[in-house]
């Protein structure tokens, strides 16, 4: 692996995923990885392309987190018994809005940064015989194009951390303004005191392997720029007018062991979830 591409990344191990993505990506494959990580669609032993033993053991490991982040997260969607209009506010590839529409009465309103996103979501949508009581918008989390108190549920998966800290109360009033009253948020974001923990295990493990440990930013890669703690996060979500329950989530047998002590939770969730409600 070159030395230079890990330090610009940020993480070498995240740059061992990317290589392998594009990998698929290179080959006309995209769709099926991302149908296989995200939506857990294809079968695990029929792979389109030759991997290398290492390629191939990262892939399955990589299929069976993902997975695991997806039911994790996924149940906070399930437990909502009230069927409604769901805004996934950073739809990504659109593995939960699939989810929210297994669910009949549901529908859905994804957003993302990038008309091209979109356009790979919707093709993975339909890839994926999701429902179509679902539409797209190409929109910034701190400014929605929706009226004010539109929709019964507001998702947000893995936006937070990106979108600088200077935004994340902007974001939060934007939520509670087009969220109807008595409606429900769910946030998802990396635990950023796992964040502190595992960086100082990665940069001395890359010492060690000859990396600069100073370019290595954090155990994630660059681009998440606003990293919070659960307690954090509550704080800003109370001041933003929602009652709010911090979860951490449990994707490990060792997480779920810490799960039973309050500080230790705290300092090694890998990421939690916020559900919080908005006053009537």
């Amino acid at each position: 692996m070159d030395k230079r591409q890990v330090e610009e990344f940020g993480n070498p191990s995240a740059l061992a995923e990317n290589r392998l993505f594009y990998k698929f990506a290179d080959s006309g494959n995209s769709s099926y990885y991302v149908r296989s990580v995200l939506f857990g669609l294809e079968p695990a032993d029929s792979l389109p392309i030759a991997l290398t033993p290492a390629e191939t053991r990262l892939f399955r490991r990589v299929v069976r987190h993902q997975q695991a982040r997806l039911n994790s997260v996924g149940r906070f969607i399930d437990a909502q018994d009230r069927p409604g209009l769901w805004l996934d506010m950073g739809c990504g590839a659109g593995q939960f809005i699939h989810r929210m529409l297994q669910r009949p009465g549901n529908r859905a309103v994804g957003t993302e940064l990038d008309h091209k996103n979109l356009a790979a979501t919707y093709k993975l949508l339909e890839q994926a015989k999701t429902p179509p009581r679902y539409s797209l918008v190409c929109q910034p989390p701190d400014a929605l194009p929706f009226a004010d108190e539109s929709f019964d549920y507001v998702f947000s998966a893995d936006v937070m951390e990106h979108v600088g800290y200077e935004n994340q109360r902007a974001v939060l009033r934007e939520i509670r303004r087009v969220l109807a009253p008595g409606g429900t948020m769910i946030l998802h974001t990396p635990n950023a005191n796992r964040v502190r923990f595992t960086t100082v295990l990665k940069k001395m493990v890359y010492l060690l392997k000859g990396y600069n440990p100073r370019t290595i930013r954090h155990s994630f890669p660059h681009g998440h720029v606003s990293l919070v703690s659960g307690g954090r996060l509550s704080s800003l979500v109370r001041e933003s007018g929602f009652t709010s329950t911090l979860r951490h989530l449990g994707e490990s047998p060792a997480e779920r062991f810490f799960s039973r002590a309050p500080l230790l939770r705290e300092a090694w969730a890998r990421s939690f979830i916020l559900v919080a409600r908005k006053s009537n």
